[in-house]
């Protein structure tokens, strides 16, 4: 499969690309909440010029609602208002992300015609390719770019999809708890929002970037060009699985395996909690003229060894602002994660992802990998995937670029600590809403 054409750029963070209702028109956004399997995350930041905090809170899942999807969402729902309420949130107008597993994500090849819309020619192509009935989804898709497919000329679409009934449900849930849902959005368009804040150079369309959302009940892996989507996958594979196969292998209570786990995690536990240090990653200061754009890079860690950036930022270079740890050993160290076979399988899926988007664009290395995720907190997990891909490879800290005072109201946070579970959360902050 080749490229023939370019994908377009999106001109703004505004963007088709994002799933949403409508625009969003207030300098303050809505109340973004990510209803997570391990843990419910709320933030709320101002929208003009550099984001600020207004107010941030987490809710833990109980361990008894770790495997009940259902349960756990009706409880996250109960407890919302007083989580917005003991956090001092501002207004009703919340915007919230809808589980990746409940999210469908599928590239399709479609050969355009004159005689319908690009929208129903990938309805089509969802009919023939899976059992989905398309008219049962709310869909958005996004136009990778033009390809060669057994001779014949296509376009290569990306469709991100949720089922009406699970749009539903949520709004319900909200509602129930008089809340306006004012945007409902996949953790994949949420996830690359984060990053439009310092993808604002003109040069950075240069940029080809790989953001994998290690979670606890499945894995998210988006490619972007710049600032425009390029591959997004759903793995169904997350820290449950891990902490599942830990028990097969070693023994034990899923409980027992998820808290040895939590013990190699990098920063607090996935509420923000917990008094664990950073180790053996590390950043420098960023100079003066890097300000602006220095609150995540400052919070992007170096896994990979350090060698001199090469002035093209898509052969491998770090970031301004972050520097790299000593390379790991070829040979892994024997951790829990490491002897399982669910960490091998996650980390072929991702890199069958990146072939894809090699085989897509042949002329476009990935140049970095940033990790993002509760579970990205584990630096172990992270090293073996970034052992695989052998590229410069980061943990980003999402809400180091935060304009922070230090008396903002955070419920169950640590903002001392690195937190590369909040992009989904804070990306989701900046996507468009109703009015």
């Amino acid at each position: 499969m080749l490229p023939i054409n370019p994908p377009p750029q999106p001109t703004g963070t505004g963007s088709a690309l994002r799933m949403s209702f409508g625009l969003m028109k207030s300098s303050l956004s809505p109340i973004a909440v990510d209803f997570g399997t391990a843990a419910m995350k709320v933030l709320q930041v101002t929208t003009e010029g550099r984001p600020a905090l207004l107010a941030a809170a987490c809710l833990e899942t109980p361990d008894h609602l770790i495997d009940k999807d259902a349960a756990r969402l009706a409880f996250q729902a109960e407890q919302l208002p007083e989580l917005i309420r003991q956090a001092g949130f501002k207004g009703r107008r919340v915007a919230c992300t809808v589980s990746a597993a409940r999210t469908f994500v599928q590239h399709v090849q479609v050969q355009k015609s004159d005689d319908a819309s690009m929208r129903d020619l990938v309805m089509e192509q969802l009919r023939q390719v899976s059992s989905i009935d398309p008219e049962q989804l709310i869909l958005r898709h996004v136009e990778v770019g033009e390809v060669i497919r057994s001779g014949n000329r296509c376009v290569e679409v990306i469709c991100i999809a949720i089922p009406r009934d699970v749009v539903g449900a949520y709004m319900g849930l909200l509602r129930k708890h008089k809340l306006d849902a004012v945007g409902i959005h996949s953790e994949h368009l949420a996830d690359v929002s984060t990053f439009d804040l310092i993808t604002r150079r003109q040069n950075d369309s240069e940029l080809t970037s790989l953001y994998v959302d290690l979670g606890y009940g499945t894995t998210k892996v988006m490619v972007t060009h710049g600032r425009a989507l390029t591959l997004a996958k759903t793995i169904h594979l997350g820290g449950r699985n891990l902490d599942s196969l830990a028990v097969r292998q070693h023994g034990g209570t899923l409980l027992d395996a998820r808290s040895k786990r939590c013990g190699e995690l990098v920063g607090a536990p996935a509420g923000g909690g917990g008094s664990a240090k950073l180790t053996s990653l590390h950043t420098t200061d960023v100079s003066a003229e890097h300000a602006p754009r220095s609150g995540l890079l400052r919070g992007l860690r170096g896994l990979m060894p350090g060698r001199e950036p090469p002035p093209d930022r898509r052969c491998g270079a770090m970031p301004p602002g972050a520097t790299a740890v000593a390379e790991a050993p070829s040979r892994p160290s024997e951790t829990l994660h490491e002897s399982t076979e669910g960490l091998e399988a996650l980390t072929d899926e991702i890199t069958l992802a990146v072939r894809y988007h090699q085989a897509l664009f042949p002329d476009r290395r990935i140049g970095r990998t940033v990790f993002i995720g509760g579970e990205a907190r584990s630096v172990e997990t992270c090293r073996a995937i970034a052992r695989s891909l052998r590229v410069a490879s980061h943990v980003a800290d999402p809400l180091a670029m935060i304009a922070k005072t230090g008396k903002e109201p955070c419920v169950n946070v640590d903002l001392s600590s690195p937190q590369p579970g909040w992009a989904t959360v804070l990306g989701l902050c900046f996507c468009p809403t109703d009015l």
